[in-house]
Order: C-alpha cells, then structure tokens, then sequence
C-alpha cells in the first residue's frame, strides 16, 4: 500500500500548557440600529443656555449636558425620538437633534495569540466576519489526519464524534499534534481572551485519525473520508498526500462529492511540478500556499492540479497530542495553507447552506485574488483565497430612490438605499448637505434589513442633498449616487379683526414675504405690502382697505434653503 505523509513542517512552538476553558462566546446576529427611546441628543449654539420651558413644551427636559453646546434631554413619556427630532429642529438655534445611537462591538477578535496570526489580514477575514462567522447555519469539517488533541482548551465545545481508524477506536487521540494544528486553522475558539481564532467561529471539527506517526495508508484514509460523509461531515480537509494515483483514494474523494461534500487536500510541499494525490483527484480542491509577502510559498508545488491558494507560511494555530500536554506553535505547509481554505469553505456553507459542492467551489475560485500570471497558473491556481469577496463578492450601490423630490414641510420624504448584492445587517451612512454648502454634515450610521435595503424616513428641515456610502472596505466600498430633494416652506395665514397674521415653518426669522390681496369676484393679485418676518418666523399686518370683502395670501420666496411657496387663502369683510 502507497503512503500518504502529513505535509508540514514545525519552525517554532509554545511548550507552555493552558487550563481548559469554556467554549466560545455565542455571537449572534447584530441588530440593526439601536437608538435610546427615551432621549436625544442636541447642540445648541455655545452662546444660548436651553430653555427648560420651551423644551417642556414639546415633551423633553435637559438630563445632562457636556459642553460646547451639548445637551442630552430626555423624552417624556408619550412622546417620541422622531417626533422630539421634528420638533427641535424647527429651532434656529439648535445646530443639530440626533438620536441618542447605541453602538456595538464589531467582529473582531481578543485571543492571545491574534496578533500573530498574519493569515486573517492577509485574507480579509476582519472584514468578512462582520458578514458571517460561521454561527448563521451548523457546518462539520472533517480532519481527516494524524487525530486531534482532544482536550485542547481552544477547541473546546468545537468537536464533534470522530473515529480512530488506525487503533479502530471512537478516541481519535493525535500522535504528533498535525491534525491539532489543522483543526485550530478551521474553527479554534474566538474571543475566548486566550490561544487563536479559528476561520470560522461556528463550525464543528470531526476528527478521524487515519495516520499514526505522520503515516497514512490509501486504504485507511479512503475508509475514513467515507465515513466522514456517512456521519455528517459538510466538508472534508486531507492535509495529506504523495505521489502516484491512487483509485481508492479517487472512489472515495468521488463519494464524497456525489453526498455533497467538499474535498480539499493539499497540493503538495516538494518544491517541484510533481502532481499529488488527492489533490489531483477530479472533485477535489487542490491548495497550494502563500507566504506574509502574498508571494509563492518556495515549498508548494506547483501544477496544473493547483485550484486556488492560501496562506502556509509560519501559520500559527493549535498544538498537542496525547500526553505532550496543550500548546501552541507556527507551522509552515501545504498542510496549513488547506484548513485555511477549508474554514472559508465552510463560512460560505453557512451563510449560503442551500449551495452546492460546485457552487461553493466556484466561490472560493472565482472570488480569490489573482496573483502571479493573469488568470489561472500553476503556482497560484486561480488566485489567494479572499474571505470577503467569498462572501459577499464586489458590492455596488444598485439604487437609490425617494418617494418625492419636492415635498411641503413637514411631510416626510422616504429614501430607499439598495446594495447589491443584498447584504443583510450591513452598516450604512447617510449624510446631507444644503444646495449651495461647500462641506457635507457628518454621516448618520444606519443598518440594512434582510434584503439588503435602508430605509429613511425623514422630515428634511430644507432643501439638501444626500448620498449613502457602504464602507465595506478598501476593495468593497459602495457609495451611491446624490439625490437632491428641494422642499417647500409652510406657509399659514390668519384674518382677524382687520389683523393678518402669518408664520412660516420651518422658520426662517427676519426672511421677506409678499402680502397679496384681491376684491372678491376678481381674479388678479395684487401685492399689498412686503413684510419682514419676526425672529420667530411670524408676521402681523393691519390692513386699510375701502369697504367690501377681499381674499389674502402671501408667498416666500425662493432661497437656497426653500422653494417659493403661498399660503393659504383667507377671506375677510371690510366694513
């Protein structure tokens, strides 16, 4: 029988040993926007002191304050945050009314070690676990391989039952601490304060032991990748494998594909075109490595069999075998670059659990970043694997749409805002600027729904531009095209006792109107006098007219802030 050898190599380690631990903390989906229903926050101009009088009248009062003209007030009961926002922002004197937004962790990770592990920038897993960490739908990766230590404290909570096949045991005990490593690379416990992250947060590991010191058999590692598929494995990582086809090992790679399972092995660590197998087999993933510099690890071999690449150099991970005691330690080969690749694997599968073998496959393939020749080559296969773009692709911002561009204050404006693909939860800014401004406001965080869309429903207080913009990252950042909405001022006029009376909102102090007047039965206008409003936006007019009945409006005029708009027509009776 032919031998398969473990492809890795130790260049350091940790001797130190680590208590067992609790499993990773549970992070579940992130809401969406969080804002305090019970205040708001507002600057005023640093030289006017609120009025608590004024404020009670529209339901709030001051609860504390921070300088330069911050205040946070607190929303009576009954009242509403928008409804609180409407009203303030009616004052000249308030610069800004905003919620009061609760912020939230962002997917990142505090293990020890983290910091060393260079692999999870390289392949943009920061970014992409704030789309999937592997929590949204169960995945099992089998380690087909040297077994596990199975009480490693970092993958504690992350095993799943396994099998011995050399000792033909249900206690897959590692003998060398390889497939330790490998099944760190996958899924170690993240955020636990201690040891590594693994790529994904959420998977389960199988481990099946069919190598006793660094050495497998065709036969033994074919019975343990159909076993693997019997009991449940999703996806299967062979960080092994030799020269020289072997039918049983193509019989059994073929039944896990025909059970949709996904099969990656490792290409290789001979520095040579020679093709390895079960990397060479016909539905299996064949991973070559990179190195921190993005560059052809000098180890991995180099053939057509070479599907997509990962990081396999001085990889960091998990470390121990039965009475070696838990460490960890960097391990460089085509045997790290494998379960680096099979973690993302496995993130796709849970964030898309309908995928087939192919369609995840293709993912990884055709969403890797395209290093060395252009297109597909032997050293890099179709690229280094790219987490994010694995799991949401190239962003663009498909649409943005309002219900109406010219609205009357106060009505609401709706703005819908789409990212395509449609991703769910993402965080989204929004900012606006008046018509002739030279900077733009600063932007306001909101969060999409399930299909990818914000939706903002707004009292625009004047005329304004406004622009969504998708962060994402350096290569996933989406801003979408500027909107204008032009807003009409409110206009109301009253008649009483030879008295007009007008306001405008939102105010506009110190603006001039144009009074008109007509006889009843007439049909021109005419201008009675211009006025100039108070600082609270209101004006009064007596009016001298010879006897008979007249009808009144007056117009704004058109600004930067505010469209033209007329009032309200009032009839009154000179006698």
């Amino acid at each position: 029988m032919r031998k398969l050898i473990v492809l890795a190599v130790i260049t350091s380690f940790l001797l130190s040993s680590y208590p067992v631990s609790a499993s990773a903390q549970d992070y579940g989906n992130t809401p969406q926007v969080i804002k305090d229903s019970k205040s708001v926050v507002v600057k005023y101009d640093e030289s006017i002191t609120p009025s608590p009088r004024y404020l009670a009248r529209k339901g709030l009062a001051i609860k504390e304050s921070m300088g330069k003209g911050f205040y946070k007030l607190t929303v009576k009961k009954g009242k509403t945050v928008n409804g609180a926002i409407d009203a303030l922002e009616e004052n000249p004197r308030i610069e800004a009314a905003q919620p009061n937004y609760g912020r939230r962790v962002l997917a990142t990770v505090n293990d020890t070690y983290a910091s060393r592990q260079w692999a999870l920038t390289t392949v943009n897993l920061l970014n992409a676990w704030d789309h999937e960490q592997g929590l949204s739908n169960p995945v099992t990766v089998a380690v087909v391989d040297s077994g596990v230590d199975l009480a490693h404290p970092d993958l504690s909570g992350r095993l799943v039952a396994g099998y011995d096949f050399t000792e033909d045991n249900d206690q897959p005990y590692d003998d060398i601490g390889h497939g330790t490593h490998v099944a760190g690379i996958i899924a170690a416990n993240a955020n636990n304060g201690q040891g590594v992250a693994g790529v994904s947060w959420g998977a389960k590991v199988m481990p099946v032991k069919v190598m006793s010191n660094g050495v497998g058999y065709d036969w033994t590692v074919a019975q343990g990748i159909k076993w693997a598929v019997d009991n449940g494995a999703n996806i299967i990582n062979l960080s092994l494998g030799g020269p020289g086809y072997s039918a049983i090992l193509d019989e059994a790679t073929t039944y896990a594909y025909n059970h949709g399972v996904i099969v990656l092995a490792a290409a290789g660590n001979d520095e040579s075109s020679e093709i390895e197998y079960p990397a060479g087999n016909q539905h299996v993933v064949g991973v070559g490595a990179t190195d921190d510099r993005d560059t052809h690890a000098y180890f991995s071999n180099y053939n057509s069999t070479v599907d997509i690449s990962a990081p396999g150099v001085d990889i960091f991970s998990t470390y121990g075998y039965l009475g070696s005691g838990h460490s960890y330690v960097s391990m460089s080969g085509t045997s790290m670059a494998t379960p680096m690749a099979a973690g993302l694997a496995a993130l796709v599968k849970s964030k898309y659990p309908s995928m087939s073998v192919d369609e995840v496959v293709s993912r990884l393939k055709d969403r890797a970043d395209d290093l060395g020749s252009s297109g597909r080559d032997n050293y890099f296969g179709y690229g280094r694997i790219n987490a994010l773009k694995a799991l949401v692709g190239s962003v663009t911002a498909s649409s943005v749409k309002a219900n109406k561009r010219v609205m009357k204050y106060p009505s609401k404006v709706s703005l819908l805002f789409t990212l395509n693909p449609g991703i769910s939860n993402a965080l989204v800014y929004v900012r606006r600027k008046g018509l002739k401004a030279k900077k733009w406001g600063k932007y306001s965080p909101y969060r999409t729904n399930s299909q990818g869309k914000v939706s903002l429903k707004s009292v625009p207080p004047k005329s304004s531009y406004y622009q969504f913009w998708y962060p994402g990252d350096s290569e996933h950042s989406a801003t979408s095209k500027v909107i204008k909405i032009q807003v009409k001022a409110n206009a109301k006029l009253k008649a009483s006792k030879g008295v007009l009376r007008g306001s405008v909102r939102p105010r506009k102090p110190r603006t001039v109107v144009n009074l008109y007047y007509r006889r009843a039965g007439q049909k021109k206008w005419r201008l009675l006098s211009k006025i100039r409003t108070d600082r609270k936006s209101r004006f009064g007019y007596r009016y001298s007219l010879p006897a008979g009945a007249y009808k009144f409006h007056f117009k704004t005029r058109k600004d930067s802030s505010h469209l033209a708009t007329s009032s309200n027509v009032v009839t009154a009776v000179v006698r």
